[in-house]
């Protein structure tokens, strides 16, 4: 028998009993008292350490039913605590959702509460429970499935939608139809397709580029038509000459000169025409500050390969652009009158700053200078005698007057 085998049967319910059998055999055998004493012993012993064992086996259940217990009351509290905390959890969700619609802020602009998705999920709703929330509000409400474009008796167009039973609803919505962007001579506008009314976007302008280059191309005009003017007498001289014969032709110097004077009566109405005009009464012009130069022709005259011509040019008004231009014309026509050949355009600007008013001029210098333009328009006759126009005159523009200015008459 291996070891500890016999103390592991002793202890058995087999082995207990079977020494109970001896010693009680020994205890009631006939062999005398020794081994009568011994049997009594060793059935008493085991019976002890039956009881021992009971006992045993009796605490340590008392022990597992204790622990059984606290086992029992741990799970009882937890599980206590837990529907506390749920119990909190809905009173939260309940007061969150008794919320919604309400206003429950102190500030005066407070607006109604709306539900949040996201703090729902916060107090523990399930996300079945948030979706439901959030589309409370359309319980009930049929399911648009087609959108039309409506036109109202007012000409607009409204889209509706129609649901499932043939209900329309207006959204209030109106389409968005491209417009069509066209111009209209002072500004550009933009047709709507569907009700035809154009609606204004802004007026047209130009940039400076282009307001430059129809300054230069009605410059170009006016020489264009001072040059058919000039063309026209001259073939009107020429008729005249021949029907006249002999020594009544005109010479070439007094056609020539006759060609000077018409563009240079023709700047000269230009510049009267910048000023306002002349009050036949008065012999005063309207706006004789047109003449008077200012702080943009000082700028033009920076020698900075053109830019200053273009900045004072851009700063200069209307009026003064048409004086400067008519101003220049009128001192080429001269000057070619005077030298009979072409001319530089230094000697040009000369002529002009000797007929027309210059920056930081006099008034008086400028009154002057003016005074002295129609002599020279006379002078230009004289010398182109029989080519001259039978009728010419010094032009003189008329426009009225508020009495400012200065004469053109000489004195």
């Amino acid at each position: 028998m291996a070891e500890g085998g016999l103390l592991d049967f002793l202890n058995s319910p087999g082995g207990m009993g079977l020494l109970s059998a001896v010693g009680a055999g020994l205890a009631g055998a006939r062999r005398g008292g020794t081994w009568n004493a011994v049997g009594s012993g060793l059935l008493g012993g085991v019976q002890g350490y039956a009881q021992g064992q009971d006992l045993q086996r009796q605490n340590e259940y008392a022990t597992q039913r204790g622990k059984l217990f606290d086992m029992q009351a741990q799970q009882l509290e937890q599980a206590q605590a837990a529907a506390k905390a749920e119990a909190e959890r809905k009173a939260a969700q309940q007061a969150y959702l008794g919320s919604i619609g309400k206003v429950t802020s102190p500030r005066l602009d407070a607006q109604p509460n709306k539900f949040d998705p996201m703090q729902a999920l916060a107090l523990g709703m399930s996300p079945e429970m948030v979706k439901t929330v959030a589309e409370a509000p359309n319980l009930g409400r049929p399911t648009i499935k087609d959108y039309k474009e409506i036109r109202n008796p007012d000409g607009s167009v409204s889209i509706v939608g129609f649901n499932e039973f043939g209900d329309a609803t207006n959204t209030k919505q109106t389409p968005f139809k491209a417009p069509d962007i066209r111009s209209f001579g002072g500004y550009i506008g933009g047709i709507d397709p569907i009700t035809g009314k154009v609606s204004k976007l802004g007026d047209v302008t130009m940039s400076q580029a282009e307001k430059d280059a129809s300054q230069r191309g009605w410059g170009g005009l006016n020489l264009q038509r001072e040059q058919f003017a000039y063309s026209k007498t001259k073939d009107a001289q020429d008729r005249a000459d021949k029907q006249a014969g002999g020594t009544g032709n005109a010479t070439e110097d007094e056609r020539k000169a006759a060609g000077w004077l018409a563009q240079a009566s023709t700047a000269w109405a230009n510049m009267q025409k910048a000023m306002g005009g002349v009050d036949p009464k008065t012999g005063k012009f309207a706006k004789s500050d047109v003449a008077m130069p200012g702080f943009p022709d000082a700028i033009a005259a920076i020698p900075s390969f053109g830019l200053g011509e273009v900045v004072g040019n851009t700063m200069r008004s209307p009026e003064r652009q048409q004086f400067n231009q008519a101003s220049s014309s009128l001192g080429e026509a001269v000057l070619r009158a005077a030298t009979g050949a072409g001319v530089t355009q230094f000697e040009a600007e000369q002529k002009v700053r000797e007929l027309t008013p210059v920056f930081g001029e006099d008034p008086s210098t400028t009154e002057q200078k003016m005074r002295a333009i129609p002599v020279y328009l006379e002078s230009l006759k004289a010398r182109a005698g029989r080519a001259a126009p039978k009728d010419w005159s010094i032009p003189v523009v008329g426009a009225p007057n508020d009495g400012t200015g200065w004469s053109i008459k000489p004195k």
